[in-house]
């Protein structure tokens, strides 16, 4: 839940719009939007849902937060000042979220649905205005182009390895090392897919849709001026 909702709000907080109204408003809207729905679902131990008729209202409210919060990050990254702590650190700092186990109640309290909407609502805003500020080495920069250029085909596709690798784990019950082998072993073979779907659909697709369309709006607008 929280890697997609990172991924939505740095997509959105890259295509943000320029002019609009002030950054408060996103911060106010989103807050109202938000703010019953989000506390139920905190209540229930995850913001993970929407993928069933019972939950469907949780796919709205995923898209709300990760497109307030893109906009609201977009319109204030260059006024807050952050620490440029680097992207390496910061790429660490998200594997360790993500890796953290399932939190149990602490009566009435849960944390770990707590700890979900920390993660959507806190950590992930701060690591995009820290990256958006910090340095990185011409190596940094590469690595992170071809992770940006490879993230939708690999979101699109991972999700098929994701239902075998957790059928198996339900039919067949492996140990903990057998799991680890396998996810070891899916892990490669789900981005060299993704990196197939790249360079063979994504970009030759794109490519073939900036030509149709792109140059001729482009020599439009050129004629119209």
């Amino acid at each position: 839940m929280a890697s997609n909702e990172l991924r939505a709000q740095w997509t959105n907080c890259r295509s943000g719009i320029r002019s609009g109204p002030n950054p408060l408003f996103f911060g106010a809207f989103g807050a109202a939007r938000t703010a019953r729905p989000l506390t139920y679902r905190v209540s229930k131990g995850s913001l993970d849902g929407g993928w069933d008729y019972p939950n469907i209202w949780m796919a709205p409210l995923r898209l709300t937060v990760s497109f307030i919060l893109g906009l609201w990050l977009y319109r204030v990254h260059d006024r807050i000042k952050m620490p440029k702590i680097g992207l390496l650190f910061l790429s660490i700092i998200l594997v360790v979220s993500f890796q953290m186990p399932k939190f149990s109640n602490a009566g009435a309290l849960d944390w770990n649905g707590l700890y979900d909407a920390a993660c959507v609502l806190f950590l992930t805003p701060l690591i995009i205005l820290c990256g958006a500020h910090s340095n990185a080495g011409t190596g940094m920069i590469r690595l992170c182009k071809f992770s940006g250029r490879l993230s939708y085909p690999l979101y699109i596709t991972h999700i098929v390895f994701v239902y075998v690798l957790a059928g198996y784990a339900w039919t067949r019950h492996p140990g903990t090392a057998v799991t680890i082998f396998w996810i070891f072993i899916v892990l490669p073979v789900a981005i060299a897919v993704a990196w197939f779907f790249l360079k063979f659909f994504d970009e030759p697709v794109r490519a073939w849709l900036t030509r149709r369309y792109g140059l001729k709006r482009t020599n439009s607008n050129v004629a119209s001026k």
